[in-house]
């Protein structure tokens, strides 16, 4: 449920804590969409939190305490989970105004990032019915053109994936048309690696590459 605006509420803590070298922020029209109400939250080990009681029944499901380390239990909830959760059909149709925000608050993330000594790149991930469907889909090529003019280094996989179809069933979970299975995370980390923000990160370091091989890099 984060969007931007929860994103950089927790940004200071994180930076602090890791102390990157890159920040990568992966946005879709969901974070407009979602996380923009005015309810207070705190930061709980790591988490941004705006319910303390619902953090924690969720920390006992995560452990695997109770029921929730049962396998079979597991199993179902999942099973139960995939057909609850269909968004078949789900289209964003972001006006520019709509987009206001959500650039601002990209923006005063990257500032962070920046003041910390990092680099920042923005990645545009659609969601699967975006890629399946005719639609232009606007909003992602406005994002790109205005992270461009705002010279923040931007990855459009929606333009990527568009012009070179993954296998949907095989990279998208099937409850949400959102988040992704293990193949798919590969994916969009070959194409977030492949960056060229990547290839100003660091040092190669001497003799660690055979060669004719690319050095390795710190990251």
């Amino acid at each position: 449920g984060y969007g931007t605006v929860k994103e950089l509420a927790l940004a200071p803590e994180l930076i602090a804590r890791v102390r990157p070298q890159v920040v990568v922020l992966t946005w879709l029209p969901n974070d407009v969409l979602e996380g923009r109400d005015a309810t207070e939250v705190e930061v709980i080990e790591g988490h941004l939190v705006s319910d303390r009681k619902k953090y924690e029944k969720r920390k006992r499901r995560w452990a695997g305490e109770g029921i929730h380390g049962s396998a079979l239990y597991r199993f179902v909830r999942a099973k139960v989970r995939a057909r609850s959760h269909s968004f078949e059909g789900w289209e964003a149709n972001l006006s520019e105004a709509d987009l206001v925000e959500t650039r601002r608050e990209i923006l005063e993330l990257a500032q962070l990032v920046k003041e910390a000594g990092a680099r920042f790149l923005l990645v545009l991930l659609p969601r699967r019915e975006e890629l399946e469907s005719s639609s232009e889909c606007s909003h992602y090529e406005r994002m790109r053109t205005w992270a461009a003019g705002a010279s923040l280094p931007c990855l459009d996989l929606f333009q990527a994936w568009r012009a070179e179809p993954p296998d949907n069933d095989a990279h998208f979970l099937p409850r949400d048309g959102v988040h992704l299975k293990a193949a798919g995370y590969q994916r969009l980390a070959v194409a977030v690696a492949s960056h060229e923000v990547f290839g100003k990160v660091g040092s190669p370091e001497p003799g660690a590459s055979p060669p004719g091989e690319p050095a390795r890099r710190s990251q």
